[in-house]
């Protein structure tokens, strides 16, 4: 069992400590670490450098890459109540309706999506497997914020990859949003993987709330407003980047603010679903 910390409600962030193992960490650290290359945003002529907005590393490992990112990818699929990707569990000859049944047992539900209850995967039992680009915005730029219905019918699944983030002194990851494009990510799951010495929190300058949390306990004001959350190994930070009508919460804009002393190692996983059909072309 999982202790699952309501950090603020607008946007909804929430953590759960503990949620990767010390082995875990360890053990996406070193599978990262000799594959890793300059970090990517996604721009007018598509992925492209932006040293100004992103100046880490990242490293993409395939959900099968290993016993242990097979079993992290399951365990959040399971803890979310998403789909899990065909492509991790279907090495053993099970069906996708067999590895479905198994992890997921909510399977057949088609209850809305909320903030107050846990996703709940396609009601055929499918377990489609797409992942996208997403949107990174420097703090200035629009973004299109048209409503769209979010239904279980839209969920997809949690990746068929972790994204590994190596931060050095002085690396950062400015405000962004992880909406957008026609296949969107509506949570986003991160990881932190080490204790970091000094800096390296995730802020939402958003946020209904004015606080610091370590190791998912409030740590007092945040003099930088808003909400940032300090690494805590092995935490996990699970934020929504829609609100419950379907709309991309302008709200969740966030940042991976400079690691100042050591260096920081963190992950990312998405929960995506299909393309939104506007509320406008449902409504009247």
């Amino acid at each position: 069992d999982y202790h699952l910390v309501t950090l603020c409600t607008r946007p909804a962030v929430f953590a759960i400590p503990d949620f990767l193992t010390q082995n875990e960490c360890s053990h996406l650290v070193k599978s990262a670490r000799n594959r890793l290359e300059a970090a990517l945003v996604s721009g007018p002529n598509g992925k492209e450098v932006d040293a100004f907005l992103r100046n880490n590393k990242q490293a993409m490992l395939s959900t099968k890459h290993s016993p242990i990112t097979m079993e992290i990818t399951s365990r959040v699929c399971a803890f979310l109540r998403v789909p899990v990707p065909v492509k991790v569990l279907k090495s053993d000859g099970e069906s996708a309706n067999t590895v479905t049944k198994h992890t997921n047992p909510a399977v057949g539900g088609d209850a809305q999506i909320g903030l107050d209850k846990p996703f709940v995967p396609r009601g055929d039992g499918s377990m489609p497997n797409r992942n996208d680009s997403g949107t990174n915005l420097h703090a200035h730029q629009s973004i299109n914020f048209n409503n769209a219905a979010v239904s279980a019918q839209n969920v997809q699944s949690c990746g068929g990859y972790l994204t590994v983030l190596q931060y050095k002194e002085r690396q950062h990851f400015l405000y962004h949003y992880d909406s957008g494009g026609p296949h969107r990510r509506m949570a986003t799951m991160l990881y932190y993987l080490n204790e970091v010495t000094k800096g390296g929190g995730t802020q939402f300058p958003f946020a209904n709330v004015t606080t610091e949390v370590e190791g998912g306990k409030p740590n007092g004001a945040s003099k930088a407003g808003g909400l940032i959350v300090k690494p805590k190994k092995g935490m996990a930070v699970l934020f929504y980047n829609y609100t419950p009508s379907g709309a991309a919460d302008r709200d969740a804009l966030h940042a991976g603010l400079d690691v100042m002393e050591g260096e920081k190692w963190a992950a990312n996983q998405w929960v995506t679903m299909e393309e939104l059909v506007p509320l406008q072309q449902t409504f009247p």
